[in-house]
């Protein structure tokens, strides 16, 4: 293919590509050796990218390739609610890298139902077992009770590392993957 071949991209899904990872014009110019310039014609659909410079701005932004082509930006959707908070308010939206993380969290979870069923494991008795109307400090005593979280525990391991490594090792005796 033509190097300078250009991808008639929608300039209005790059900049909510640009937007939804929070950088400026300034910070993808530096990270993709584009002119600022250039990407402000890009975004405003004055001009076009080379087909080549497109895919890098594609994966530098972290979105499909075929997405510069929508006629609008995709709606980001959360597979669950967004409880966090900075400085006491709630994001905007999810980041790109938390929406990444919980996809493949979702893959694991889905591909672990399929292979405890088709080997017969039994289902872990915690699962689904407390209510939503619980306080998140209750909550906190039922996980350190289920996991044997005490502080003769901490007292025995010193080492961080050495104590995460434990914890998962109770998590994985329990049945969590």
């Amino acid at each position: 293919m033509d190097e300078m071949l250009e991808a008639r991209i929608t300039g209005g899904v790059l900049q909510w590509a640009r937007e939804r990872r929070a950088l400026s014009f300034e910070d993808v110019a530096e990270d993709t050796s584009v002119a600022v310039g250039e990407l402000v014609a890009w975004e405003r659909g004055i001009s076009f990218p080379p087909f080549a410079t497109a895919e890098t701005l594609a994966h530098y932004l972290r979105i499909p390739f075929g997405f510069l082509f929508l006629s609008t930006p995709p709606v980001d959707t959360s597979p669950i609610p967004d409880f966090r908070t900075v400085s006491g308010q709630n994001p905007r939206r999810l980041s790109p890298d938390l929406l990444e993380v919980l996809s493949e969290t979702r893959l694991k979870q889905d591909w672990y139902r399929e292979f405890a069923g088709q080997n017969l494991a039994s289902p872990v008795p915690f699962v689904g077992s407390v209510k939503m109307s619980v306080g998140f400090k209750e909550l906190a005593k039922l996980i350190g009770s289920t996991l044997g979280i005490s502080e003769a525990l901490r007292k025995k391991i010193r080492d961080h590392r050495a104590y995460l490594k434990e914890l998962c090792d109770i998590t994985q005796a329990l049945g969590v993957l």
